[in-house]
């Protein structure tokens, strides 16, 4: 557990030394804000500047889907512009016909939280108090919103 912490908070440090401002222009957790004029969202002009960047693997399946819609409030398709993947399986990104598009991380929810609680019960119990690397299935669904990238 010592070392996920660790790894994590090294992924914290990392996006924090994005030249992104994050704060209340661009919160990660708020990407679609309404009433914002979408061609000067932060995100939209990151992009621009960077044209080499062709996809966004989002922190999870909603943030996917505020993104989705960012892009389309500029103009941009997905994916003919830029390829989308979330993280988790869980939101759909639905089609005209209610079909979910949303290319996806699929990761085993139920057994993520199980193994919490067996790791933590196992420490509280004293049973062990060593890291354990622990590794669970994760399944890339393939749906519509990842293509190949634009020229």
């Amino acid at each position: 557990m010592r070392r996920a912490c660790r790894d994590r908070g090294l992924g914290s440090t990392a996006l924090h030394e994005l030249p992104i401002a994050f704060g209340p222009s661009f919160p990660p957790h708020h990407l679609d804000p309404a009433g914002e004029d979408a061609a000067d969202h932060p995100l939209v002009a990151y992009l621009r500047a960077h044209p080499e960047i062709t996809g966004i693997l989002a922190r999870n399946d909603a943030a996917a889907c505020r993104i989705a819609n960012l892009f389309a409030r500029v103009g941009w398709t997905v994916p003919g512009d830029y390829s989308l993947i979330g993280y988790d399986d869980v939101d759909a990104l639905r089609d005209d016909a209610g079909r979910n598009i949303l290319t996806s991380m699929r990761v085993p929810l139920e057994e993520i939280g199980q193994t919490a609680v067996e790791l933590l019960t196992r420490l509280i119990a004293a049973n062990t108090t060593s890291a354990e690397h622990i590794i669970l299935p994760t399944e890339l669904i393939v749906r519509g919103t990842t293509g190949t990238p634009r020229a």
